[in-house]
């Protein structure tokens, strides 16, 4: 066949949506009903990096003796390793929270 780069039996999985309304299809399509947006699932993602944060905070200063969470990591998700990894999380959570306080006061 020419001008085919492969067959048309045998050509193998299909390489995905090339167009931005594709690309859109096949986001819908994955989104199997509609109890979940997509802002509630970034919320929930959000929420489990947190959860998974503070456990590692618990285990940096020995304040458990749990073991740790198995399964998949939440997007975003960034060990914490060390007491000073820990210090700085602390530090910039609380100031995220004093921004947003600030911005809802004006």
């Amino acid at each position: 066949m020419q001008g085919k780069t492969k067959c048309r039996t045998h050509g193998g999985a299909s390489t995905g949506p090339k167009t931005q309304a594709g690309k859109d299809a096949i986001r819908r399509a994955h989104l199997k009903h509609g109890r979940e947006t997509q802002e509630v699932r970034a919320a929930r993602s959000t929420k489990h990096t947190e959860m998974q944060a503070l456990e590692d905070i618990m285990h940096v200063m020995n304040k458990t003796s749990a073991k740790r969470t198995r399964g998949r990591k939440a997007l975003g998700y960034v060990p914490i390793k060390t007491f000073e990894e820990a210090r700085r999380w602390v530090y910039l959570d609380l100031l995220k929270k004093h921004e947003a306080e600030k911005s809802n006061e004006t």
